[in-house]
């Protein structure tokens, strides 16, 4: 093999590969590195041509940033008031005909003219601790648990 005799003016050949791990550890402004340039043009044969590369730090990461107490509120703050919406507009007014009705129930007398869940009108004849017997027309008398009157009719709508 026949070397050939290197000259004053040639470089050897470098190739370099960015690494940015090894990027990271170094510092960012990197030291300006010297090379003999032999084809610059404008340079004298033999000088030195000087270049810096710096290479930008990357970029910090991104928190993650914690929901903060308002941020719940305001996640939260839509099903709290459609549950209080319910509740003053379905539940309330329910509950509160609930316990009118057992309220009512529960001062029946003999006389009274009443409504049970099966749709039937009828007149309160006798009362027991549990049942009712209610008379529906001339000489029928049914029976009825008390929890089964859900209305009572005010003798003065009647015609």
């Amino acid at each position: 093999m026949s070397s050939l005799p290197a000259s004053k003016n040639t470089v050897p050949h470098m190739s370099f590969v960015f690494n940015p791990i090894i990027a990271q550890a170094t510092d960012s402004a990197a030291a300006p590195s010297t090379q003999t340039a032999p084809s610059v043009e404008g340079a004298a044969p033999g000088s030195t041509v000087q270049s810096t590369t710096t290479v930008p730090p990357p970029a910090p990461p991104v928190p993650q940033r914690a929901q903060s107490t308002t941020d719940v509120i305001f996640s939260i703050g839509p099903f709290a008031l459609m549950i209080i919406a319910f509740w003053f507009l379905l539940i309330r007014p329910q509950q509160k005909k609930q316990k009118e009705i057992a309220q009512r129930q529960a001062q029946l007398k003999t006389g009274d003219q009443v409504l049970t869940s099966a749709g039937i009108y009828g007149k309160v004849v006798t009362l027991d601790a549990d049942r009712i017997t209610l008379q529906v027309g001339e000489g029928t008398r049914i029976q009825f648990q008390r929890q089964a009157i859900v209305g009572f009719v005010d003798e003065t709508k009647q015609h």
